[in-house]
This record gives C-alpha cells, structure tokens and sequence, in this order.
C-alpha cells in the first residue's frame, strides 16, 4: 500500500499500513476478573508515546480511559492523529522528522483540513 492508499483509508477511517505510516481501528472490550474494566483490542502498543507531548498525550489517555477512540493513525510507533467518537478528528501538535510531519500532512488531507 502506498501513502496515497493511506490517505483514502484514513477518510474512511480504515485499516491500513504504509510502511512506517499506519492507521487502525480502535476497538475495546469489558474484560471480568482480575482486570475489571476497558481494555483496549487490536492495538499495538504506544511505544514511543514519550515522544508525544504532555499535553497531547494526557489528552489522548483522556480518550482511551473514556472508550472515546475509534481509530488512530501512527508514524513510527507514535500517534499523530486519531477520531473520537465524541469529538471526531484529534492532530496531535508536537513537530516531529520531516517524515513524520509529512505523515501528519497526509492526515490533514485526508479529513479536509488543509
């Protein structure tokens, strides 16, 4: 899949992955004993969510403690967007590498912002 691919699956909030450029469905369960509550499905794991902002990053736990994240688009391993089911399409403002801001203006076109 190339980035253009991306873009059309990112307007329909569809799976997808171009190379490091990446989006998928968020998808959460309720989960009995030992670990009660929301537990997030099918997602790979923030591993380079340190290289978010704070405010960003509180603001997206925020979501994902909420179960209000249906989708989320990753460059390398870090989230640049994601929609809610409340309040649709979330940029996350940190600047990144030239690659990564590039991803973030691919997801600007796709949802219409620039």
């Amino acid at each position: 899949m190339n980035h253009n691919d991306g873009i059309s699956a990112i307007a329909k909030c569809e799976p997808f992955e171009a190379g490091n450029f990446r989006g998928f469905i968020q998808t959460y369960f309720e989960y009995d004993g030992e670990y009660a509550g929301l537990r997030r499905v099918d997602q790979p794991s923030f591993s380079s969510h340190t290289r978010m902002s704070i405010r960003d990053h509180s603001e997206m736990q925020c979501y994902l403690n909420a179960g209000a994240v249906d989708y989320v688009v990753l460059s390398y391993q870090t989230p640049i967007a994601y929609h809610t089911v409340t309040d649709g399409w979330i940029v996350c403002t940190k600047k990144h590498s030239a690659t990564t801001s590039k991803h973030t203006n691919y997801v600007r076109r796709a949802i219409g912002v620039i």
